[in-house]
């Protein structure tokens, strides 16, 4: 056996020096098979790098992501961003499904893999709600999300998906593992209103309907929506509700429960059911908004927020106006040349801040605004007022003054 020259012999001395410092830089990985269906495998690796933190300096840390195999080969996809990906930080097989599947994702995207005859076949779900997933037809009702949106350092959880048949993915696709079709959902509502962060309250009994929380850009309570999503077909329907009135303070996640005892699913004439209130205080005969953001006006500070409530008569803007004199000490301010009439339109100074309070006849509507102010300290002003006239509704004493039937979200 002859000895390289030794040139050569330096040269893999560097090579393997250059390994190792590179193994000390960027980790090393070391791969476990964990499970498989059909020819699908799902693969560890478990990472080690060096990492800086503040309180320990340098030093090694490991952590876990996921490769899926075909036939003991690696797949890669294509990511959100155009490139090729074979890393991934979670991955399950999935039971239930016509062909061998799994569900990989990568913290923003989704991927759902199948062993086809073909070859692998690869369904992607990008945007939405990234890096979240959940059961929308558990036993329990619609699940929380179950998706990592950490880097792992463990697999205690097992790597098969059980819990029911269909997946909503990044809160925009229904997954449906009897048929590995994706159904795309319309979360649009109106502008002014933000979904709660809470995942569905209630799945219908026909399982095809969501029912979703949202909230007003006030963040007030009493100005919410029940958004509902039909997981077959783009279309959505809406229920303007009062938190409150429904016995819920704050913007925690109602329950499946709470939804039954005040709303019901009625057979429409198209075969649909359709979500309507059941109970009095859901059935409520005045609709509220909360106008503080993209859904206020502009007015000559910008935007301007202001409170309105309908259908009413004109008779709640006197008594309106005397329960704002006596409970938040408000001042009545002087008519100004061209202010309308004082039945229509009357002033009040909380404080130093001139507030308005004016009844919009055409659409049987009071309105509270404060255009003099900046747009914070008109907020501030108009909420004030706006829960004292929330509360003497609840109350039931401005129910006279409600018009009997309520005119729909404007």
């Amino acid at each position: 056996m002859s000895t390289p020259p030794r040139a050569q012999r330096w040269f893999q001395v560097g090579l393997a020096t250059l390994a190792c410092v590179f193994a000390a830089l960027f980790g090393s990985a070391q791969a476990v098979d964990v499970t498989s269906t059909g020819g699908l495998s799902i693969q560890t690796l478990t990472r080690s790098a060096r990492n800086f933190n503040a309180n320990v300096g340098f030093h090694r840390a490991s952590y876990i992501e996921f490769q899926v195999l075909h036939q003991g080969k690696p797949l890669s996809v294509t990511g959100s961003d155009g490139k090729p990906r074979r890393d991934f930080r979670d991955v399950w097989a999935l039971s239930g499904t016509p062909q061998p599947s799994v569900l990989a994702g990568d913290g923003q995207s989704w991927y759902v893999i199948t062993d086809a005859p073909s070859g692998p076949k690869v369904m992607s779900v990008t945007g939405g709600h990234q890096g979240h997933a959940q059961w929308i037809d558990a036993p329990g009702g619609p699940g929380e999300n179950f998706a990592s949106m950490q880097v792992r350092t463990d697999t205690s959880d097992a790597r098969t998906l059980q819990g029911g048949q269909r997946l909503l993915l990044n809160r925009s696709q229904v997954l449906d593992l009897r048929s590995l079709r994706l159904q795309a959902l319309d979360m649009t509502a109106p502008a002014g209103y933000e979904w709660a962060g809470h995942p569905p309250v209630a799945l219908s009994p026909d399982g095809r309907q969501l029912v979703w929380l949202f909230r007003g850009e006030s963040n007030h309570v009493r100005d919410a929506l029940l958004l509902i999503t039909d997981t077959q077909h783009t279309q959505n329907a809406m229920l303007p509700v009062d938190l409150k009135a429904l016995g819920i303070e704050s913007w925690r996640r109602p329950t499946a429960d709470w939804l039954g005892q005040h709303f019901e699913w009625v057979a429409s004439p198209d075969g649909i059911r359709r979500l309507q209130p059941r109970t009095a205080h859901a059935k409520a005969v005045w609709n509220v908004r909360y106008e503080f953001g993209l859904s206020a006006p502009s007015g000559p500070q910008g935007v301007q927020p202001r409170y309105r409530i309908w259908p009413v008569k004109p008779s709640l803007l006197a008594n309106a106006r005397t329960a704002v004199i006596d409970e938040l000490r408000a001042d009545p301010a002087p008519a100004r040349p061209g202010d309308p009439a004082p039945t229509q339109f009357t002033r009040l100074s909380m404080s130093v801040y001139p507030v308005v309070l004016r009844y919009d006849a055409p659409r049987q509507t009071l309105v509270v605004e404060a255009p003099e102010l900046d747009p914070l300290r008109a907020q501030s002003a108009v909420n004030f007022i706006g829960e004292l006239i929330d509360a003497k509704l609840a109350e039931g004493t401005f129910r006279p003054h409600l018009v009997e039937a309520a005119a729909p979200k404007k």
